[in-house]
């Protein structure tokens, strides 16, 4: 027997945050509905023993298999009732619960679709009917005070605490302890007070649950990508304080990233790969995409809102992020190239942002690079769908936004040291347009570039120094008037280029 348990309005509540001192409430809120599940897990397992089987255990979804013969439905009941009361009670009710159970795999997911359509009825219906008084929600006084800065400081909330707590290298044990009177300033669940501790060190976390003398009853090991950066004084950097490490234009860059085709690749497995896939893509968008970060001293500023199961959520200075994007899709299509019949792929969006923007303007506009890259947004391109980045509102391959890396690097010295005009560079874009129009919109008059471009090209290359100059003549120059696919791909890659360089140069 199946059963399934999932979060709905996940985003909403993470980036719900318009007040000071963002970065440690995004790194608790975030960690706290997978929190949930683990809690979830290991009540199932303290109800039914050894006869519990982990499918799947990521962000915001548990899945798990129980043999048919057991009776698990007044437990289930209970559970949503739980979940319910912890969603209307310490959630403002901004994420609600659902859970299916049923023999199969397609069955329960289609019990848990269903259960959408009524999420938190245990709680918000009396004897069937939906009752008004109970969609009226309170917000904590903390909550309400942080409106008047003098009043409250952020840093103070049980989800920052939990969130700055996660970042401690040392911490390796998250507790559950029973609560009967619990206070504001704990952060509790489904009758659970949450600890995080000090403790040797894990392959990630001990999750435990213990009785109310503190004895662990129950636990389990999870992986979680916690890194977020820090300054001097052990305080997380605010969004503003990222902003500022990033090279040239001082903004903030917004990354969002999940893979494609997962599900097809998953129902050609049997259930034993199935699982190894599973455990290999938790480790590889966890322990993976934190040690790519800690490795290398230009990401360590990059911000994991979170990252687990095929997706992530990142915050960084926009030039590293831009970057680090790109250095880990290697790694996942390396990782991944062995995947039968076909390698699931990688899709990202990314935004430019001003570091004071409230954090939920962030996830949707990144929400909206991810479609376009998916091939579910606006953007007109001619590109097939997935597989793609969204950057700078252009739709790129990864291996043009490669690419456009290398000629990035090459404007900025350029521009530096090699008499590269920065105007030359601005109107690049300019011309971009133009042949975007004929490319993607088949539109004629965007020839009208071929001209302009040749003769700034004239002007402008002359007076380029060594070795850019006869790099862009060999290599640019030839393939940017041409109208085929390679002018194409040249255009996408020099536009990308530029663009960078310019942000970088300001």
């Amino acid at each position: 027997m199946r059963i399934l348990i999932t979060a709905t309005g996940i985003q909403d509540y993470i980036f719900n945050i318009t007040e000071r001192k963002a970065s440690a409430r995004l790194r608790g809120r975030s960690a706290r509905l997978g929190l949930v599940m683990d809690l979830c897990l290991l009540l199932l397992q303290q109800e039914f023993g050894g006869a519990v089987e982990v499918k799947r255990n990521a962000g915001s979804r548990l899945e798990v298999e129980i043999p048919s013969g057991i009776d698990a439905v007044r437990f289930l009941d209970n559970l949503r009732r739980e979940l319910d009361e912890h969603s209307h009670r310490d959630l403002n009710g901004e994420v609600w619960f659902a859970i299916g159970c049923a023999a199969t795999q397609d069955e329960a997911y289609k019990e848990l679709d269903d259960g959408k359509f009524a999420i938190g009825k245990a709680i918000l219906q009396i004897e069937g009917k939906w009752e008004p008084e109970q969609f009226v929600f309170e917000r904590w006084p903390s909550e309400r005070a942080l409106q008047n800065p003098e009043d409250a400081d952020a840093t103070t909330l049980p989800e920052a605490v939990l969130g700055r707590d996660l970042v401690e290298m040392d911490n390796h044990l998250i507790n559950f302890h029973p609560v009967f009177a619990p206070l504001r300033e704990q952060l509790c669940m489904l009758g659970q007070a949450v600890e995080v501790k000090h403790g040797r060190v894990f392959d990630g976390f001990c999750v435990a649950l213990q009785d109310a003398e503190g004895n662990t009853v129950q636990q389990t090991h999870k992986r979680l990508a916690r890194y977020a950066p820090q300054g001097r004084d052990g305080q997380l950097l605010d969004l503003d304080e990222i902003a500022d490490l990033s090279t040239g234009a001082k903004f903030l860059g917004v990354l969002k990233a999940d893979l494609d085709r997962l599900g097809e690749t998953f129902k050609n497995l049997n259930g034993e790969d199935s699982k190894k896939l599973s455990e290999h893509l938790e480790g590889l968008f966890t322990d993976g995409l934190e040690n790519l970060i800690r490795s290398n001293a230009n990401y360590g500023h990059i911000y994991v809102v979170y990252s687990g199961g095929d997706d992530l959520f990142l915050l960084g200075p926009w030039d590293k992020l831009i970057r680090f994007i790109d250095e880990f899709h290697s790694q996942v299509e390396d990782s991944l190239k062995d995947c039968k019949p076909k390698p699931p792929t990688l899709s990202a969006g990314f935004k430019l942002a001003h570091p004071k923007s409230p954090v939920r303007f962030l996830a949707d506009d990144v929400e909206a690079a991810l479609d376009d890259a998916k091939g579910r947004g606006v953007e007109p391109t001619k590109l097939k769908p997935k597989n793609r980045i969204a950057v700078f509102e252009r739709v790129i391959l990864w291996d043009e936004l490669k690419d456009g890396l290398i000629w990035a690097d090459r404007f900025i010295t350029g521009a530096s040291e090699q008499n590269l005009s920065r105007g030359f560079l601005q109107r690049l874009q300019y011309y971009s347009d133009l042949f975007r129009q004929f490319f993607d919109e088949g539109k004629i008059e965007g020839l009208k570039a071929v001209p302009l471009l040749q003769d700034d090209w004239r002007r402008n290359i002359a007076r380029v120094k060594e070795p850019l100059k006869t790099e862009l003549t060999r290599e640019v120059q030839p393939k940017l008037t041409e109208l085929g696919e390679q002018g194409e791909r040249m255009w996408r890659v020099i536009e990308f280029a530029s663009r960078f360089a310019i942000y970088a140069l300001r």
